[in-house]
C-alpha cells in the first residue's frame, strides 16, 4: 500500500473517554483497520467515545458509514462526538446532517467537554 493511503488509528483514555485519534485516508482499502478498532472499542462497551478525525487526509463514504454505526451502537449505553475541522472531514459530515445525530466539533477539548469528560 502506498504511504498515501497508510491510516494509523491510536486509542487512548483521557478524562473518562475513549479517544480513537485517526489519521490518513478513510476509504474502501483501509476502512477494515479502522472497524476493527473500533469493534474493540465497542465492546468494552465505554461510556464515551471521541472519533478525531482531525489528522483524516481523505473520508470516503465507507468512513462515513462507519461514523453512523458507532454512533447507533453506542447511542443506547453512552455518549458520542466526532472531532473533524476541515473540507475533508467537516464538510461532508455537515452536508449529510451528521452534527445532528451527534457531536461535531472543531477541537477535541470541546467533544470531551460535551461528551462528558471531566
Amino acid at each position: 500500500m502506498p504511504p498515501s493511503n497508510a491510516l494509523t488509528v491510536a486509542t487512548l483514555q483521557r478524562e473518562g473517554v475513549t479517544i480513537v485519534a485517526v489519521t490518513g485516508e478513510v476509504d474502501f482499502v483501509t476502512a477494515p483497520e479502522l472497524r476493527s478498532v473500533m469493534d474493540e472499542v465497542m465492546a468494552e462497551r465505554p461510556a464515551a467515545v471521541v472519533i478525531d478525525l482531525s489528522e483524516v487526509t481523505f473520508l470516503a463514504s465507507v468512513g462515513l458509514q462507519l461514523l453512523i454505526e458507532v454512533n447507533d451502537a453506542i447511542s443506547s449505553t453512552g455518549r458520542f462526538a466526532v472531532v473533524a475541522d476541515g473540507s475533508v472531514t467537516r464538510r461532508p459530515l455537515e452536508l449529510m446532517k451528521f452534527d445532528e445525530m451527534f457531536g461535531l466539533h472543531r477541537r477535541l477539548e470541546e467533544a470531551l467537554a460535551d461528551v462528558g469528560g471531566r
